[in-house]
């Protein structure tokens, strides 16, 4: 599968100008089976976008023993965002088990591009004054911008 088709698949689908602008700004490339695309303990700017191929996510002892916390198999996106810590280092290591095709953007770019919508920085700013329970009243498809 291709980036477009993939951003423009339900169920979260992007109209077509949208993710076509969007897909500009991943850079795609095939990735051979074996390569890491985090390693645990290192740091790992990037987010993920598995189109076709399969990787699995571990997470090892000092010992050197590991065990698998997640399979990804593409079309997905691969989530290292929640395996990271603050200063940016992977808590697992992603490894690609198949040859795949993946798109890759740097999270601080991802973030900049999501901050940039306006629904997006209204609903942020709209959080802090709103009842925590009721948070998701304030996405897009509920309100009138």
């Amino acid at each position: 599968m291709d980036l477009f088709n993939f951003l423009t698949s339900p169920p979260n689908a992007l109209d077509g100008d949208t993710a076509r602008e969007f897909a500009a700004e991943w850079n795609v490339e095939f990735v051979e089976k074996g390569r890491r695309l985090a390693t645990q303990g290192e740091p790992d700017p990037m987010e993920h976008i598995m189109l076709d191929g399969r990787a699995t996510s571990q997470i090892s002892s000092p010992e050197g023993r590991g065990v698998c916390v997640s399979f990804n198999a593409g079309p997905c996106v691969v989530a290292p965002n929640v395996a990271r810590t603050r200063n940016g280092t992977s808590l697992v290591s992603i490894e690609v088990v198949a040859d795949a095709l993946v798109a890759h953007m740097d999270s601080r770019a991802l973030t900049e591009l999501m901050l940039a919508q306006a629904w997006l920085a209204d609903t942020l700013a709209r959080i802090p004054d709103y009842q925590i329970n009721r948070v998701d009243d304030l996405l897009p498809w509920k309100t009138a911008l």
